[in-house]
């Protein structure tokens, strides 16, 4: 798996962009071939959003699905980002928050970039020119940070830790009743997982994983199924009936995520951000292991 890390997460670890998610995808699929498994398309277009859902194995036919985002976020312009698995609240909270510190930043260096540009238009020609460098430096950022999103860099928690568990699963896996599906639009969103949802049926396990790179408490949540056979010592068994939880989005649902209790919070930090690039290799391997030998049984 430290080798598919490094692939996935580092070589194809910014999949923000729709050129890098089909850089991405096109890679997954030749990965996909060469072990002789079908893939598919699950897509919807409208005038405003493009989701592109990838199908590994036969959907129809699956009593399991394992599913991840494969998308990654954009870079948080708060330094106290933090992201809450299970609680989609105060993850609106925490965006509220980016979007404000956007606007002020925004605010502030418009203001800054005014003054300047009032004050080197009555110096000589080469001040003059140098605001005017300056001024059309600040606007860039403030497009491609502020307002376009620029690709985080390091995405290990969020989602490629995610990414290379499936991958590994996919190889080793000899069931044909489990099928796999990478995510579009769902780090930042729920657009994948309820295109997703429109595809399959009530009967259907579906297990997704979150951010499971690292982080000092893994969580197996669930609505109402049993997940004894899943579990190992120390990990923490949640259940949820919380319709708007993300795992109540699914009649049957499994949702694995690891990260710290802060303030009686399940939290996940670091993400969106240069600090997500720590790799627990013995717990990522743990989750692959009772992931594995839940999915043959």
């Amino acid at each position: 798996m430290k080798d598919k890390m490094m692939f996935y997460g580092v070589t194809l670890g910014k999949r923000y962009t729709r050129r890098q998610k089909e850089v991405f995808l096109n890679e997954v699929i030749k990965k996909c071939q060469e072990s002789g498994i079908k893939t598919d398309f699950m897509t919807k277009h409208t005038r405003v959003t493009h989701i592109c859902n990838l199908v590994i194995g036969d959907l129809k036919k699956a009593k399991k699905i394992v599913c991840a985002a494969y998308d990654t976020p954009s870079i948080a312009i708060n330094p106290f980002y933090q992201y809450y698995p299970f609680n989609p609240k105060l993850n609106v909270k925490e965006e509220s928050r980016n979007l404000i510190v956007e606007v002020v930043l925004g605010v502030i260096l418009m203001g800054l970039c005014y003054f300047m540009l009032t004050y080197t238009m009555a110096q000589g020609m080469l001040i003059k020119i140098l605001g005017i460098l300056i001024t059309g430096l600040v606007i860039l950022f403030c497009f491609f940070y502020l307002f376009k999103g620029k690709a985080n860099n390091f995405n290990f928690n969020r989602n490629s830790g995610a990414v290379v568990l499936i991958m590994q699963l996919i190889e080793n896996v000899k069931n044909q009743d489990v099928a796999y599906v990478l995510l579009d639009k769902t780090t930042d969103g729920y657009e994948g997982l309820k295109l997703l949802k429109e595809n399959v049926n009530d009967h259907q396990l579906i297990i997704l994983l979150d951010a499971i790179s690292s982080g000092e408490k893994t969580v197996v949540a669930h609505n109402s199924i049993d997940v004894s056979d899943l579990l190992m010592d120390g990990w923490v068994d949640k259940q949820f009936d919380d319709t708007d939880n993300t795992v109540g989005y699914f009649k049957r649902c499994i949702m694995i995520s690891r990260g710290e209790i802060i303030n009686h919070r399940f939290v996940v930090k670091g993400t969106r951000s240069r600090n997500d690039y720590h790799f627990d290799y013995d717990g990522l391997k743990n989750i692959y292991e009772q992931l594995l030998k839940y999915l043959e049984g």
